[in-house]
């Protein structure tokens, strides 16, 4: 009986484990796909593939002329861009070439991410012309979905976990350790990618885990808060508390209840 405990209760372990780590994965997608923190990397993405292109300023400044001379008798120029209205004030186009990047991109960006999709997310690849749905709010509901599922799988595995596990207040020093262990990899995800995927497009990936530290910090507490309740029930004898509600061999009786929770109360 032994036996089948300790391997009911290794197994169980390692699969919460997976799902931990599975949960703490799709939280930082989730949490780096919020309009406000994509924004900006997708910004500074796009505007280092437009500016390295070799003939791109030519072609800027062939544009601008274009519309520096509409903009002398209106006041919005509209222009479709791969599959989207670009509505620039003119306003914008006379601060300059500068200024009209960075207002297309965002209106770019802001577009994109708030666009509604036809598509499941994996049939968006094969579907969608525009790659840009990954760094969408479609994107972020997808990630968010499968986090909320291994956060479930988590609870219900950590349910059967403890009722598996002979020593009750072992638990949550077990949880605790597992929850540190899984916030580790996110501390250097940056690092881990490059050398998972090479630095070419690291840039590009990185962009999905830019709140890999906060989740590590989220983890890491979680994890010093639960060894701390383990302490604190080791501390004040709850063990044998547990012991007698789960004992094996006889059936809880109210006066063992009573005489348990006497106990508690003398340890206090």
């Amino acid at each position: 009986m032994g036996f089948i405990r300790g391997a009911l209760v290794t197994i169980i372990t390692i699969l919460l484990f997976i799902s931990l780590f599975s949960a703490a994965g799709f939280l930082t997608v989730s949490m780096s796909l919020d309009y406000n923190v994509i924004k900006p990397e997708v910004h500074r993405i796009v505007s280092d593939i437009i500016l390295n292109q070799t003939d791109m300023d030519e072609q800027i400044d062939e544009a601008m002329a274009g519309m520096q001379f509409y903009c002398q008798n209106n006041t919005v120029f509209v222009q479709n861009v791969e599959g989207y209205t670009l509505e620039l004030p003119c306003e914008v186009i006379n601060q300059g070439s500068e200024a009209v990047i960075i207002y297309a991109i965002d209106d770019m960006v802001e577009k994109n991410y708030y666009k509604e999709y036809d598509c499941e997310f994996r049939e968006c690849f094969s579907q969608e012309e525009n790659m840009f749905f990954v760094f969408s709010k479609h994107s972020q509901n997808y990630w968010n979905y499968w986090f909320y599922i291994s956060l479930i799988i988590s609870i219900i595995l950590g349910v059967l976990l403890f009722f598996c596990m002979e020593s009750k207040t072992s638990f949550p020093f077990l949880l605790g350790i597992l929850l540190i262990v899984v916030s580790a990899p996110f501390l250097g995800m940056g690092k881990l990618l490059g050398l998972l995927i090479g630095w070419e497009y690291v840039e590009i990936f990185s962009a999905f885990f830019t709140q890999a530290y906060s989740v590590f910090l989220i983890f890491l507490v979680l994890g010093v808060i639960s060894i701390g309740i383990g302490i604190i029930m080791k501390f004040l004898s709850v063990g044998r508390f547990f012991a007698k509600i789960f004992k094996k061999d006889d059936k809880l009786t109210k006066k063992d209840l009573k005489e348990a929770i006497q106990e508690s109360k003398k340890k206090k």
